[in-house]
């Protein structure tokens, strides 16, 4: 039992750890708009650094891909050790990377290369280390909570963006005076990211994993794709979802309060961090929740729950006032969490175990790349055609709607931790 606090506290920092890394960029896209793409159109320079932002939910397929299949043919472990490195590493140089005045275009390039290998290392960290966590589960025949324990671990993403929030609000109060501070959260994050390493590689394969070890990884992706639809369209459109409904993730939502609703950037980035406490909180509950429901109706409610509060959020944030934005942000921690913390329980029964790293990691990561990575580009574009500031809000809608259907059309899933629903559904 002290081997799974072990794991379970360990995979929380590194997967808060791995949030921050990756939605610190987007937090602080403002000032590395100055840095890496000066420009004497602010709009223009705003729309290459969310691009530069972008190119890493672009490449988080592939890092799906790449882990995935390691992670089901050597191992869980050695699949995230890599992938941890490898963000570490990604962080600590864009950190040190000189600004566009001093080396030219050289810079903005490079960048965009570091945040492509940092899309890859979240395309194997993110679904990993819950698959890490949750399969570690199965040696505790006494664990009743599989879902509470996925809302931890979704927690800790919440808390990787409050604590990139956090430090976003705290740098962006002394910008642009102190514009080199923007370098202190990147170099922190990395030796975060080291120290989080050495914990990690202490602690042992998955005793699920160690048992199917025996069976080849005998399955190409293509094959998994046409043997298990239903499940990666499932995961692929929640995927989705769980981007588009938080506004495309921090980058995009700061960006639309403070450029478009006039809000300071610093406002903004702490407004956010209302909604990331809050569902820092309410992940686990949620996840508790889902435990004694049947997981898939339960994730279609809380895809109803996105329809309904959607419409209304967004008219709350475009009243302007600290209230009401207040909370706008407040609905959408609250609101995610319910997505957010049932999911990691509910992927695990959609893949078995030879082929689950793979199977949630690239339907996710696709699903991210997809509605995380071009809309916001989209979204900024139509916005300045129309003027109309309600376009995100079909944007996340027509995902939500496209999700509720790809559950709908699941089956009964065999696989991953059971919970209190299915045991009365054996005894009825």
């Amino acid at each position: 039992m002290k081997k799974l606090k072990l794991t379970i506290t360990t995979i929380t920092l590194v997967n808060a750890f791995e949030m921050y890394n990756f939605l610190l960029y987007g937090i602080l896209s403002s000032a590395l708009a100055e840095v890496f793409f000066p420009h004497e159109n602010v709009m223009i320079s705003n729309i290459d650094t969310l691009t530069a932002f972008s190119v890493g939910m672009i490449t988080r397929p592939l890092g799906a891909i790449l882990f995935g299949y390691i992670g089901d043919k050597c191992g869980r472990k050695d699949a995230l050790l890599i992938a941890i490195f490898l963000s570490a590493l990604s962080m600590l140089l864009i950190g040190l990377m000189p600004s566009y005045r001093m080396v030219g275009v050289i810079s903005p390039v490079l960048v965009i290369l570091l945040r492509l290998s940092q899309g890859l290392a979240f395309g194997g960290i993110y679904n990993g280390a819950a698959i890490f966590t949750l399969e570690h589960l199965s040696r505790i025949k006494s664990m009743r909570f599989p879902g509470m324990i996925g809302g931890i671990i979704a927690s800790s993403s919440a808390l990787g963006a409050l604590s990139a929030t956090l430090m976003g609000a705290s740098i962006a109060s002394f910008l642009p005076q102190k514009l080199w501070l923007w370098r202190v959260p990147f170099v922190l994050g990395s030796l975060l990211g080291i120290i989080g390493l050495y914990i990690y590689k202490n602690i042992p394969e998955t005793p699920e994993f160690q048992e199917k070890n025996k069976f080849s990884h005998s399955l190409s992706l293509i094959q998994i794709l046409i043997k298990y639809p239903k499940s990666c369209l499932a995961i692929f459109f929640s995927a989705g979802l769980n981007v588009t409904f938080p506004a495309f993730s921090v980058g995009f939502l700061n960006f639309y309060v403070s450029y478009y609703l006039n809000i300071p950037l610093e406002q903004a980035a702490l407004f956010y961090m209302y909604g990331a406490f809050i569902c820092l909180i309410f992940c686990p509950m949620f996840g508790f929740l889902s435990d004694y429901f049947d997981r898939r109706g339960y994730f279609a409610m809380a895809v109803l729950g996105v329809i309904a509060t959607t419409p209304f959020i967004f008219d709350l944030l475009q009243q302007k006032t600290q209230f009401s934005i207040i909370t706008a942000y407040l609905l959408i921690g609250v609101v995610h969490a319910s997505l957010v913390g049932a999911q990691h329980t509910f992927f695990q029964t959609l893949f078995p175990v030879e082929v689950r790293y793979t199977g949630i990691s690239v339907s996710y990561g696709l699903g991210a790349a997809v509605f995380g990575g071009i809309p916001p580009m989209i979204c900024t574009l139509l916005i300045e055609r129309t003027n109309n500031l309600d376009i995100p809000v079909f944007f996340i809608c027509t995902c939500a709607i496209f999700c509720l259907i790809s559950i709908i059309a699941l089956g009964d899933t065999t696989y991953g931790p059971k919970n209190k629903f299915d045991e009365f559904r054996k005894i009825i």
